[in-house]
């Protein structure tokens, strides 16, 4: 972080611990796309999919309304990319050539097509919480993710079906959506920090 007038621009994402092997995962067939659920949790009567959450900074955004999708490019440290590729190879959609994947070099894809005739709705600031209390989440707006933001995602991993051509109709090959859930500021671009500030608190005192 820069002191004094100078500017915080968000460095690379930070080294990760080692990746872990993937979670057992028991996948839900639904309409053409897989949903994971923990294989531990077979027993309750009432099943969560799987929620992940991965830190990194914003290459491009695409969050306001009437957008085909709210999506997110962000630069990933490899361990995540890693781990990410290590649960998608146990989707039984998986294949080892001409799957479709959400990275691109460094740079992973999180999408969500929920209420598209609105601004992505579910961006908070991460900065000084409990990132599981959701009742101390700060709403924040588009406005507010851009490039080199330093953003804190929750997400879930989706792999989907493909489809075969058909007369007039394109298909396309199976692959994974990394869904968009939710969106935490972790540190934006430009900010200035007068550290001059307090000195002038107490001239005014």
């Amino acid at each position: 972080m820069a002191r004094g007038n100078s500017k915080s621009t968000p460095t690379a994402p930070a080294a990760s611990p080692p990746a872990s092997p993937p979670p057992d995962i028991h996948w839900v067939l639904n309409k053409g796309k897989y949903h994971g659920f923990p294989k531990d949790d077979m027993h309750d009567d009432v099943k969560d999919i799987l929620e992940y959450e991965v830190t990194g900074i914003v290459k491009k955004v695409f969050l306001q309304a009437d957008a085909k999708s709210h999506t997110l490019i962000v630069d990933l440290s490899a361990d995540n990319i890693n781990l990410i590729k290590a649960i998608i190879k146990t989707a039984p959609n998986f294949v080892q050539t001409g799957y479709r994947s959400p990275f691109q070099g460094t740079e992973g894809r999180f999408a969500s097509k929920e209420d598209l005739n609105e601004p992505f709705q579910n961006i908070w600031d991460r900065r000084g919480i409990d990132v599981h209390d959701v009742r101390a989440r700060f709403p924040l707006s588009p406005e507010d993710v851009k490039e080199g933001t330093r953003v804190f995602l929750e997400y879930a991993i989706s792999p989907y079906l493909g489809k075969k051509p058909r007369q007039n109709v394109d298909g396309f090959e199976p692959g994974t959506t990394l869904e968009l859930l939710s969106i935490g500021v972790l540190e934006q671009p430009d900010q200035k920090f007068d550290i001059t500030s307090l000195r002038k608190k107490r001239q005014m005192a």
